[in-house]
């Protein structure tokens, strides 16, 4: 008798563990996964829209007229284009806007994580400008809660079928 409860307890332990990590695991990966697919997902945006300004340059250019670009022209591309149809919906409370960069850089991308949000910043217009999408932490990690209630869900009742399961004596 003393084995068999000695054997339940180390199942439930181990079963337990087992839930922990998985959830933790499943976190880390929907969060590096998220980040990533938003980082693609800007950058692809970044680069239509590069494209687009070049022939639009090109073609004023055939034209013998001048073409400046400004965030407006930017924003307005982006909006027409519906670009932010699926960072939307991945990411419902993303902010995301145009803004103009100091400096010029080869055309690149960042994140920052705090402790609220994270801050993508994609370069375009050989770094002109640049798009930046500011997306607090909670929309990446409500993905996650449903995955955690499911594990945990499951998990649970793993450990009752094995507490219901008849013993051998």
């Amino acid at each position: 008798m003393q084995l068999t409860i000695w054997v339940g307890g180390s199942v439930l332990l181990i079963s337990a563990v087992v839930i922990i990590l998985l959830a933790r695991f499943s976190q880390q990966v929907i969060r590096d996964e998220s980040v990533e697919i938003t980082q693609q997902a800007l950058a692809n945006m970044a680069l239509r829209i590069d494209n687009e300004l070049r022939q639009a340059d090109i073609s004023a250019r055939l034209e013998h007229r001048t073409f400046t670009i400004d965030r407006l022209m930017i924003e307005k591309m982006i909006e027409e284009n519906n670009q932010l149809t699926a960072i939307k919906q991945s990411l419902p409370q993303a902010q995301i806007y145009v803004a103009e960069s100091k400096a010029t850089h080869e055309n690149g991308s960042s994140v920052q994580e705090d402790q609220q949000n994270y801050t993508f910043r994609i370069f375009i217009c050989e770094g002109r400008f640049s798009i930046v999408a500011v997306c607090p932490i909670h929309d990446f990690y409500d993905k996650y809660s449903s995955v955690q209630i499911f594990i945990v869900t499951w998990g649970i009742f793993g450990v009752l079928i094995l507490l219901a399961s008849p013993t051998v004596t």
